[in-house]
């Protein structure tokens, strides 16, 4: 790829740190820890697991790129696990909304 396209090469940044990597999982864990027990969460968990260890282990398995393959499948799954929290979070508070305001007709 670096000598199809230099220009678009130049542009990836394949500087990763750790540190985005802790907060994609966090996002994921939170999410996790918010959701009643069922298969969902168990899968949650594994999913977990796996790119904890797909990390740590990327530097033994033989595919190209194999780290960037489990960091990148960490970012989308910590922005949908956010976009999943907000909207929790923010049908929450329009049901206790509607739970305080007033029965009757108060005009």
């Amino acid at each position: 790829m670096k000598t199809e396209n230099p220009e678009l090469w130049e542009l990836i940044s394949y500087k990763t740190t750790y540190d985005s990597l802790f907060l994609f999982v966090l996002i994921i864990g939170i999410y996790e820890m918010t959701t009643k027990p069922s298969l969902f969460k168990t899968f949650v968990r594994v999913f977990l697991v796996c790119i904890i260890l797909g990390t740590q282990f990327s530097g033994i398995i033989p595919i190209k790129d194999f780290y960037f393959g489990v960091y990148n499948t960490a970012w989308f799954s910590a922005v949908l696990a956010f976009i999943l929290i907000l909207t929790r979070t923010g049908i929450n508070i329009i049901s206790r909304n509607k739970i305080k305001k007033p029965a009757g007709n108060n005009v």
